[in-house]
């Protein structure tokens, strides 16, 4: 007998390059297991199906409509290619069971996935994920006819997005947008555009191929961006992935900023102008200058493994704020349990109509105020000697030294995460999208930072 291929929803949903993992006969699968899942949690469950702009995602959303429909699920799908956190919103905004994001985010145009979206318009814990891994079927699926009724959400979203932050002060700021050729195109420019600002859209055109780029809002990536700033004028340049869910920027001066930079400034002008209440919820690979933001504030801190969907679990109950630094993504309270880069775009703007400040000089005062040091990360190959490395990593106990420090601390949240003496830390883990192992180190300086990760290097690669 043959296997079929193993379908896994890890942290953020399934994901493989296209027409081999992922392809026809394995979505028709998923989408059946899905099928059964919503079906054994109501007979009347109601799906939002959304996509991106990669080549075959209006396709794929398709067969998965058709799929649903043949269960008698009532099945709608959105009209347009459309960011993962708009899907998101559409779920709370019809009081749907559930939503499919046909989307793989960042990753390489090769690439695409399936998220999916429960009730709360959030991705599920691993629990949920798990039982409809159980029931993918280990047999080839035959395509239905997708009868799903099309749905327009953008104008609804834009609105609400209106709502939950105030944009009366921005007239008149000049704005540069990269939309990375993604599904964000026309979303956060037509919101600011309404509330008077000069916006200049860049990479606005849908591309599947991204400009020959990953749709990665990294500082490589932005060079268009930071020209276009400088020629336009723009108070601020905000990029946003394939999905639109993360989130970088670019300041008046060209200078790029990292979400953990931007989240701290994000959760700061939360407390300190909007006076908005709750905790906070970070990724365990965040900077832990949020920790000294919370505790400033008195408000509780809470470290949670990567992946937001355990960030949304604490939105959902009460959380201000969500970030995950290292992984581009912010969220809200008051607003989709989920990453939103347009959201956080939209504040950013806010923020500064508000302070009546440059970025740069809003990211001097944040950064002396909370301690911000440097931030680095890196990716290895996952090889069954560097895992075993990787677990040699984690039999480490408090006292031992690493790069020339002592350990103070260590978590096995998710992977292991060595807390050293100078106040310094670093992490290592297992990727739950991709076949890698990722290390995040955040120190004082950037010698310092560049030390834990030469040294992470080592211990994985066995040297």
């Amino acid at each position: 007998m043959i296997l079929m291929y193993k379908i896994s929803f890890g942290t953020s949903g399934w994901r493989d390059k296209m027409n081999s993992g992922f392809n026809d006969e394995n979505v028709l699968r998923a989408a059946y297991g899905i099928g059964i899942y919503l079906k054994k949690k109501s007979s009347h469950s109601k799906v939002i199906v959304g996509y991106d702009t990669r080549k075959n995602s209006r396709h794929i959303a398709e067969l998965i409509c058709g799929i649903f429909g043949g269960f008698g699920l009532e099945t709608f799908i959105i009209d347009s290619p459309t960011p993962t956190p708009v899907v998101s919103f559409a779920v709370l905004n019809t009081k749907a069971s559930a939503g499919i994001a046909v989307t793989a985010s960042h990753n390489p145009p090769i690439y695409n996935g399936i998220k999916f979206l429960d009730s709360s318009g959030a991705t599920p814990v691993k629990e949920t994920t798990d039982q409809i891994t159980a029931l993918i079927p280990e047999k080839r699926i035959n395509p239905l006819p997708c009868s799903a009724e099309s749905i327009t959400i953008k104008d609804a979203y834009l609105e609400a997005l209106g709502r939950r932050f105030d944009l009366s002060k921005i007239r008149g700021m000049h704005v540069a947008i990269d939309t990375m050729h993604g599904a964000g195109r026309g979303y956060l420019a037509n919101l600011l555009v309404r509330y008077g600002a000069d916006v200049h859209e860049l990479n606005e055109n849908y591309d599947a191929e991204f400009g020959g780029k990953q749709p990665i809002p990294s500082e490589e990536n932005l060079q268009e961006l930071k020209d276009l700033v400088k020629r336009t004028g723009s108070v601020i340049g905000i990029a946003n992935d394939g999905d639109a869910d993360r989130l970088a920027v670019i300041d008046a001066d060209g200078d790029y900023y990292t979400a953990n930079q931007s989240g701290l400034m994000m959760c700061d002008y939360l407390f300190k102008y909007r006076n908005e209440k709750g905790d906070v919820a970070r990724s365990i690979h965040t900077t832990s200058a949020m920790d000294r933001l919370c505790a400033t504030y008195g408000v509780k801190c809470t470290e949670v493994p990567v992946g937001f969907k355990n960030i949304s679990k604490e939105l959902a109950h009460g959380a201000v704020f969500g970030l995950e630094g290292a992984s581009q993504g912010a969220g809200f309270g008051g607003w989709i349990p989920d990453k939103d880069g347009i959201a956080a775009g939209a504040l950013i703007c806010e923020m500064l109509s508000v302070e009546k400040q440059s970025f740069a000089d809003i990211w001097k005062s944040v950064s002396k105020k909370f301690g911000f040091g440097c931030f680095l990360a890196f990716d290895i190959n996952k090889t069954e000697s560097v895992v075993a490395n990787l677990n040699k990593l984690k039999g480490m106990s408090i006292g031992d030294n690493f790069a020339g420090r002592k350990t103070v601390k260590l978590s096995l949240l998710d992977g292991i995460k060595l807390y050293l003496n100078d106040g310094s830390w670093v992490l290592v883990r297992e990727s739950g999208t991709e076949p890698l192992v990722r290390a995040f180190a955040e120190a004082n300086s950037k010698s310092d930072a560049e030390k834990l990760v030469e040294e992470s290097k080592r211990f994985l690669s066995g040297k």
